[in-house]
């Protein structure tokens, strides 16, 4: 498929299309197409992921680290982990890092 044609389906789409994916190379290389759209919705990349979908746990600081160029979406996928997950692991990131 052309490169040009898939950077013009919506959000929504790929949205779709990656928590039923279990081909974890293709959420990390477009994830960042979805986040620079729209931070909120490209959170649900991480948050969607359902377990009873076979899918492998995401490694949470390797998300954590990853959403820290998208400062509102790590919000949004701590706030999923705490409130949602009820997740107690311990995330390692330097806060320092985080655009203002």
């Amino acid at each position: 498929m052309n490169s040009k044609k898939m950077t013009k389906f919506p959000s929504e789409l790929k949205l779709k299309i990656f928590p039923s994916t279990k081909d974890m190379d293709l959420v990390w290389r477009h994830a960042a197409f979805v986040l620079e759209k729209d931070e909120e919705l490209g959170a649900k990349i991480f948050t969607t992921r359902g377990k009873e979908q076979g899918h492998v746990p995401l490694d949470v600081n390797q998300v954590a680290d990853y959403l820290q160029k998208f400062p509102a979406a790590l919000v949004n996928y701590l706030e999923y982990l705490v409130l949602e997950e009820k997740n107690q692991v311990r995330i390692d990131f330097d806060v320092s890092q985080m655009p203002t």
